[in-house]
């Protein structure tokens, strides 16, 4: 197993990773087509519906991220507070962008690590419905080892550092299922980790993890994101842990019991807090990540969202009022990560 993994400025040892989020968006289009089609018809994001924006996740002016200017700014945030990575895991279908995520490293001083994959159905199109899983192994594969050509002048391909995010409906779709397995054995061809968007279903994590390793992937390199708005018991958690997994609670700065894609109650942070407490209990706290999952202008700082940041700003700060201590609170920020990314400390 490499003690490297590649970011999009070239290979970082995992001692270099530092403080790490592990699923984060910096450019992406979550859109859908009719989304995109009215959005000429939108009112621009504002303090009067930020709120309806964020907690219906429809404003089709807030479900795309597409500024480097403005990335960059908010990332320099996350660096100010002590944050070194991101992992940056938008999939190929939602408009990756490798030429912009080495403009905003470069610009914000940190280091990032793109995804590569494909997210759920809706979004497939061409990219996975015409292919069959050994052209989508080798169109991954490639990402991960030759890297993504870029009109960058003199600059070397980017490759990607993980798989994923790999989206999954509940129950999953055939096409999903076939872009999942072809991920699963580009993980085991390359040793890349293999970051998860299980389907929302309290299920859905578990079955995906079975698909996975039966298609080859290696369960420790597993990341199974999104836990915090399918999961809510520790002992559940921490049957994946023994399973190998990674849990993901990465849906840091989302206050609201209301989840607008399930009737999952969600928790607010002070809920995830006490939920990786009681995983820590259970002996599991090494399989613990967390991150923000921003991926919409309402979660930025300049529309009035609590930004990159925030985890470092506003959440270690009172991670022992939850039993969570220093130690636990660098294991999930610092160790876990580099772990999880290589394989190694």
């Amino acid at each position: 197993m490499s003690s490297d993994v590649d970011s999009v400025l070239g290979p970082l040892r995992a001692a270099d990773l530092g403080v790490t989020l592990m699923h984060e968006h910096l450019l992406v289009d979550t859109r859908t087509p009719a989304q995109k089609e009215a959005s000429h018809l939108a009112e621009p994001l504002a303090l009067h519906n930020h709120y309806l924006a964020r907690r219906n996740d429809d404003h089709p002016h807030s479900l795309v991220l597409d500024s480097v200017s403005e990335a960059i700014d908010e990332l320099r945030q996350f660096a100010a507070h002590g944050g070194a990575t991101v992992v940056e895991v938008t999939p190929r279908c939602l408009g990756r962008n490798p030429a912009g995520l080495v403009d905003i490293a470069r610009g914000a001083g940190v280091n990032i690590v793109m995804g590569g994959g494909f997210y759920d159905h809706h979004y497939h199109g061409e990219l996975v419905h015409d292919r069959s899983i050994e052209e989508l192994t080798e169109r991954i594969v490639s990402d991960c080892l030759a890297g993504v050509a870029t009109a960058m002048e003199g600059g070397a391909p980017v490759k990607a550092g993980v798989i994923g995010e790999m989206g999954l409906s509940w129950p999953a779709a055939d096409c999903e299922h076939k872009a999942l397995v072809a991920a699963a054995r580009a993980q085991a061809a390359t040793g890349k980790t293999l970051i998860i968007h299980p389907g929302r279903n309290a299920d859905g994590p578990a079955w995906a993890l079975e698909a996975a390793e039966r298609a080859g992937a290696d369960p420790s390199r597993v990341v199974l994101s999104h836990l915090d708005r399918t999961i809510d018991d520790a002992d559940a958690l921490a049957a994946l842990a023994r399973r190998g997994a990674f849990l993901s609670i990465d849906l840091f700065g989302s206050e609201s019991s209301f989840y607008p894609y399930s009737d999952f109650a969600m928790p607010n942070d002070a809920g995830r807090l006490r939920l990786i407490r009681a995983v820590g209990d259970l002996g599991w706290l090494d399989r613990v990540l967390i991150s923000h999952d921003i991926y919409a202008k309402a979660h930025l700082l300049r529309y009035g969202g609590e930004g990159y940041a925030h985890i470092l700003r506003d959440v270690v700060p009172v991670m022992a009022r939850f039993g969570i201590d220093e130690s636990a609170s660098r294991k999930i920020l610092v160790e876990n990560p580099a772990r999880a990314l290589t394989g190694h400390l």
